[in-house]
């Protein structure tokens, strides 16, 4: 239940992360992302290294169309990952809303990082493609 989560948020005094990373993610997966980008930005303020956190609050707002804090999230999640947890589709993702976005070489940049991590997706092919031809490289 939801209000256990609230009262362990409470009772820690805002410091347990968990119950906030918990509630958001069941805003996430019942759709309800403004909910779910409030209570990850609440867990993230307590626990900030955490890139799958960042990667699914970059989801939940390029869904709203919050392109500028989706690209600051996926930026943190890319600067998070390591070896033992990569995160492409976060490198996809930030291309993707550079394009929106008409910065076209960011874009080439995410996509060409994105590539180097995961050389067996399709789309990321073409993306870089289509991104190298407006760039006239």
């Amino acid at each position: 239940k939801t209000e256990y989560y609230e009262e362990a948020w409470e009772l820690s005094g805002h410091r347990y992360a968990r119950a906030k990373r918990t509630l958001g993610r069941r805003s996430y997966d019942k759709g309800n992302y403004a909910d779910c980008i409030e209570q990850f930005r609440e867990a993230l303020h307590v626990q900030p290294v955490n890139p799958q956190l960042w990667y699914l609050t970059g989801v939940a707002c390029m869904r709203l169309e919050r392109l500028d804090e989706a690209a600051e999230a996926f930026v943190r999640c890319c600067q998070q990952q390591n070896r033992d947890e990569e995160f492409p589709e976060a490198y996809v993702n930030l291309g993707a809303i550079y394009v929106k976005q008409g910065d076209y070489s960011k874009a080439y940049n995410a996509f060409t990082e994105s590539m180097r991590l995961n050389r067996d997706n399709w789309k990321v092919v073409e993306n870089l493609m289509l991104t190298t031809l407006v760039l006239g490289k």
